[in-house]
């Protein structure tokens, strides 16, 4: 089987009157005058002067691009998800202490709890399928329109959603970092939540928050060195002023 080859049988009727399949697709519109779909009549083809693309190309063009997109998910999944079970326990803790440094100090992240990242993205990658599936069958139907439509529509919009999870890095310690840096600094306890964690979750837990503890020092000393500098500043004009 040629799946290159156009099955007239398949295609619709042509608008322009002649009653032959309409089986090439312009996709040259608005600057080209001819109908979207046409066929091999001259009257009709002769009004589009430029490369032909048959209905089978132009599905074939629309169905990579969304396969495409359809693999980002996939790698997008599998870089959270392939080591999600070891980090859960360790995850639903932080997101727990987040939940109320959120409404205590108004911490504005795009990323704030991974859990619900996580469903999201495992959601997201099972509706895609779905949605492939879909193009699939109507790629089968010759059904050009409906595939542009849930294109516009559906695709348009897993990928909205896609673009808000995209920066997601790796699961590791340096995501829990990047998401977590207040929970992970805190004093917060949960016995319960903690309770869960298993030998690698404590030793994570012990290093970010060794971390986490590293940094704030750091980040005093820094202060300190500047309001140092700063003093000097103010010191050696007050010299220059009086001459000394």
């Amino acid at each position: 089987m040629n799946l290159n080859r156009v099955d007239i049988n398949k295609c619709n009727p042509c608008l322009c009157g002649s009653n032959m399949p309409a089986q090439f697709v312009c996709r040259f519109k608005p600057s080209c005058s001819g109908l979207p779909m046409y066929c091999e009549e001259d009257d009709c083809s002769d009004q589009h002067n430029h490369q032909l693309c048959t209905i089978v190309t132009a599905m074939k063009q629309m169905n990579k691009k969304e396969s495409d997109f359809k693999e980002q998910i996939t790698q997008l999944k599998q870089r959270l998800v392939h080591n999600f079970t070891s980090y859960e326990p360790l995850i639903k803790f932080y997101s727990e202490c987040q939940k109320i440094l959120v409404k205590e100090e108004s911490i504005v992240r795009q990323h704030l709890f991974l859990d619900d990242r996580v469903a999201q993205v495992d959601t997201l990658s099972q509706d895609v399928e779905v949605y492939f599936q879909q193009l699939v069958v109507l790629q089968e139907e010759y059904d050009l329109d409906g595939m542009t439509q849930l294109i516009e529509t559906q695709g348009e919009e897993y990928k909205k959603i896609y673009k808000e999870l995209e920066s997601l890095g790796e699961m590791n310690d340096k995501l829990l970092q990047e998401i977590y840096p207040e929970a992970i600094a805190s004093d917060y306890e949960n016995e319960k939540l903690m309770n869960e964690f298993q030998p690698q979750n404590w030793n994570t837990y012990h290093k970010l928050k060794h971390y986490a503890l590293k940094k704030e020092i750091n980040g005093k000393d820094e202060r300190i060195r500047k309001l140092e500098q700063k003093v000097e500043e103010i010191l050696q004009t007050i010299k220059d002023q009086v001459g000394v």
